[in-house]
């Protein structure tokens, strides 16, 4: 989502609030969705997100049900919704407190709730990554190289590769290349 307002301020815009305005520009009148979101001030993967959502819905749901979608990010605060949707910060509390029921009223698959590429279902919270990433700091085991000539690091047994790849440029190719064999 784009961090600035319709009206041009640096307000954050969040396609959620606005789902009844683009349903009823894209879904009934049929403007076409990418030039909405540009107007707009979405991303296109937003915009595609939040027409899901309306079109499971066959309308825009509640205001309720779209905070608690909006909430789903961990780094999202109740203040934060409240000024999405323009409502007061006991209501966005309120809506985090009765999230539950609100989603027994208003059911929808649970990967719909995950409207763009950015946070999605099993992705961990800022606080899980600072504490993994001080648990490996921490390690004395760390793998390091075993000398400066050949960067890749040193490995005791092939299932103890790392899962994150690294790359190096190659000058000659113009290339990045991997670091380590396949």
């Amino acid at each position: 989502m784009k961090n600035q307002g319709r009206d041009g301020s640096r307000g954050c815009v969040n396609g959620l609030a606005l789902a009844g305005e683009i349903w009823r520009r894209v879904g009934v009148n049929r403007e076409p969705s990418r030039k909405v979101a540009r107007q707009l001030g979405l991303e296109t993967p937003t915009m595609d997100g939040v027409m899901r959502i309306c079109r499971h819905f066959r309308h825009a749901p509640s205001a309720e049900r779209l905070a608690v979608v909006a909430m789903l990010p961990p780094d999202v605060s109740d203040s934060d919704v409240a000024d999405w949707f323009g409502r007061s910060l006991e209501w966005a509390q309120a809506v985090r407190a009765n999230a539950d029921k609100i989603r027994r009223r208003e059911p929808m698959p649970a990967e719909m709730e995950y409207v763009d590429d950015g946070y999605q279902m099993g992705d961990p919270s800022p606080e899980e990554i600072y504490r993994r990433a001080a648990e490996l700091r921490a390690n004395p085991e760390r793998r390091e190289p075993i000398n400066r000539k050949d960067p890749r690091p040193a490995y005791e047994s092939v299932s103890e590769r790392c899962s994150i790849r690294s790359y190096r440029w190659n000058r000659r190719h113009a290339s990045f290349v991997s670091n380590l064999a396949d």
